[in-house]
């Protein structure tokens, strides 16, 4: 840290300028009182002497010394009041008497117009509403009293701070008396006029109703509209323009404009005038306010660093930023991420920020400080964050005023794309199945697959190449491993759906959670394969003989036989259950085919199968495997014909039943 300041910004300067200033009044003032030697001699050897004496010890870091100015401090001003009381009195009075600052006084109130005109054009602007009253001849007591109590100067920032709509006491009306913020948080009566239409709202109406009961002038700006409106003896001026809105305001409340030509020519003789009275005591306020700049600056000031994650969210998600953390909220339409090192956009990251503060009060900080920082909606591309649009915060408050924030490196680059809502039908195509650790003999039920929703909506940059649906992709499932079980146990898994790194890389987001639904079942396996004789019948009972109509097939029809969940994986046990399953299907397995409600013409016919019971092949295993397989019946089998159609043709010279005595 330097052992000045450096006096190279026009804040350095105003401070010292206005330090100088206030040195010089304060001479100024000594000349007025009667006690002008002693209090004259005694100011300037505590301003010269004192002030010599703090910034050595300041430099030098004598803490006990300093210590000791601290005690000191705290009591002086009032040991001055005390023995200097008859003099500040009438030095006090003389001072108010002059002409210049007696016009200075009068105009106070202009002064306030002027901050108030320009916090309601700002906050027009903005479009966050707000209730001003100025207080005239008839006191507002009864409202103050009901209220919460300011008494503060009126500055533009102090208006637009309780009027912020994250502010407890935006709520209300504020009223101004003079030059100063009486109160905030005021309810005020509502208007009984019935010829305010349906669209002014309560803002409007209380407006309407002070300045019905009383003389007040009432400043109104629309949160809807942004529009400012004026109140005053029981009638509303709408829409009044921005840029006149200082001049009716002074109107309103009777005030009047100085001669400006009158004024313009006597600023010169004035100025001059000033500049060549009492230079020596000029020179001596501007050095003892040089001093007392620097040394303020070098005894409050000090120097920290904080590294903060840097976080991109919505701002629909509304949450405040944690400790060590700098949280950007972007709009529902806007989104932004953090250009990295690497150049890859990225939802967080890391920033190391300078902070220049007292030095008592980054000593409470250390350790605790974070940042919010909330986007407006509009405008895409790139661009770097300043320190100035951050909100920063603690664990305890502070005023951010007394921050001094910069970077330290590069500023954190923000690119910003504008995006649109979008609801997606999930297809069992766009999420990938990894059944490596499954295990054999198992497979995915792909007909039971679903999507529990079976929509979602997602957020994507516009402007993108490609349907969304081609473009969103997800993380593969991985099914864990399976024990070869009884098939009948039908495992269901629930898996939720997540984006993978691409898609989130180009912008697409999740808006909900759906999980995919997935049925696993013992895998088919091929048995052997069988010839089987075809019969042919009728399974229409009114047509018994339609079957002696036709030629007897011709050829046999050959199947395959698969079977899911009975094999243990043992080649002694599974090469005798599939030589007996075998066996079984040869001997008693019935191929037929159903020739009833058919012409008589050449037909291709699908080939049936019927299966044997259980009896018929169980005999043919040991106990112990009958014994596990005799429950599941035959609906472990699945028996797959070749493909094609059995073709059969009617024989040349069908049988008749013709009964006796029946003839042509």
């Amino acid at each position: 840290m330097d052992a000045l300041p450096a006096l190279d910004t026009f804040d350095a300067i105003l401070q010292v300028l206005l330090m100088s200033a206030g040195v010089y009044l304060l001479l100024g003032f000594l000349r007025t009182t009667r006690g002008t030697g002693i209090v004259r001699g005694l100011g300037i050897g505590l301003l010269g002497g004192g002030l010599t004496l703090w910034l050595v010890s300041q430099m030098l870091e004598l803490n006990e010394v300093l210590r000791v100015f601290d005690a000191i401090a705290q009591v002086a001003v009032i040991v001055l009041v005390i023995l200097f009381h008859p003099e500040l009195r009438r030095g006090i009075s003389r001072l108010g008497e002059h002409e210049l600052l007696g016009r200075f006084l009068r105009n106070v109130q202009a002064a306030s117009v002027e901050e108030v005109a320009l916090s309601a054009i700002s906050m027009a602007k903005d479009r966050v509403g707000a209730l001003i009253v100025f207080e005239r001849r008839t006191p507002l007591e009864s409202f103050v009293e009901r209220s919460v109590p300011i008494g503060a100067q009126v500055t533009r920032h102090l208006i637009e701070t309780i009027f912020h709509p994250g502010n407890r006491l935006h709520d209300g009306a504020i009223i101004v008396r003079g030059n100063r913020v009486e109160a905030a948080s005021c309810i005020l009566p509502l208007t009984e006029n019935r010829e305010l239409g349906k669209t002014v709202g309560t803002r409007h109406r209380a407006a309407m109703g002070l300045s019905e009961e009383t003389d007040a002038v009432i400043l109104v700006v629309s949160e809807e509209t942004g529009s400012i409106s004026i109140c005053k003896e029981g009638r509303m001026e709408r829409r009044v323009p921005r840029d006149a809105l200082e001049g009716i305001l002074l109107d309103s409340l009777g005030g009047s404009t100085l001669d400006t030509d009158k004024a313009e020519r006597s600023r010169g003789s004035m100025v001059w005038g000033w500049i060549k009275s009492n230079p020596a005591e000029k020179l001596m306020a501007l050095a003892l306010g040089l001093g007392l700049y620097v040394g303020a600056w070098r005894a409050g000031r000090s120097v920290l660093e904080f590294t903060l994650d840097l976080q991109v969210q919505t701002a629909r998600e509304g949450r405040m930023a944690a400790l060590g953390e700098l949280l950007v909220l972007t709009p529902e339409e806007i989104s932004a991420s953090v250009l990295t090192g690497s150049g890859q956009p990225s939802g967080q990251s890391s920033v190391r920020v300078v902070v220049r503060a007292p030095r008592e009060l980054l000593g409470s900080l250390r350790g605790s400080l974070a940042g919010r920082v909330e986007l407006k909606p509009g405008g895409t591309g790139e661009r770097d964050l300043t320190p100035d649009e951050v909100r920063w915060s603690a664990a305890r408050a502070f005023d951010p005023e007394e921050l001094d924030v910069s970077w330290k490196g590069a500023a954190p680059r923000l690119v910003l794309r504008e995006y649109t809502t979008t609801s997606v039908i999930l297809t069992p195509q766009m999420v990938e199945l990894d059944s490596s650790q499954l295990g054999t003999g198992w497979s995915v039920d792909s007909t039971s697959l679903s999507f529990l929703p079976s929509e979602i909506l997602v957020r994507a940059p516009l402007g993108a190449e490609g349907p969304l649906e081609e473009r969103l992709q997800f993380e593969p499932i991985l099914l864990p491993e399976r024990r070869n079980e009884e098939w009948t146990d039908r495992p269901r898994w629930n898996a939720a759906l997540r984006l993978s790194d691409s898609s989130r890389d180009n912008g697409i987001e999740l808006l909900g959670q759906s999980n995919m639904l997935i049925e696993v079942v013992p895998a088919m396996e091929s048995v052997g394969h069988v010839l089987l004789d075809v019969a042919v019948v009728s399974l229409d009972p009114t047509k018994p003989d339609e079957p002696d109509l036709w030629e007897a097939p011709s050829k046999k029809v050959r199947i395959e036989v698969r079977a899911r969940g009975i094999f243990t994986g043992s080649d002694e046990e599974d090469g005798g259950l599939r030589v007996a399953l075998l066996e079984a299907i040869r001997e008693s397995a019935h191929a037929f085919v159903n020739v009833s409600d058919h012409e008589l013409e050449a037909t291709e016919f699908p080939v049936k199968i019927q299966l044997p019971m259980p009896d018929a092949w169980l005999v043919r295993v040991p106990a112990e495997t009958s014994e596990r397989l005799r429950p599941l019946g035959t609906s472990f089998l699945d028996i797959v014909v070749e493909p094609g159609g059995l073709t059969l043709r009617p024989k040349s010279e069908p049988k008749t039943n013709e009964s006796p005595g029946d003839g042509g």
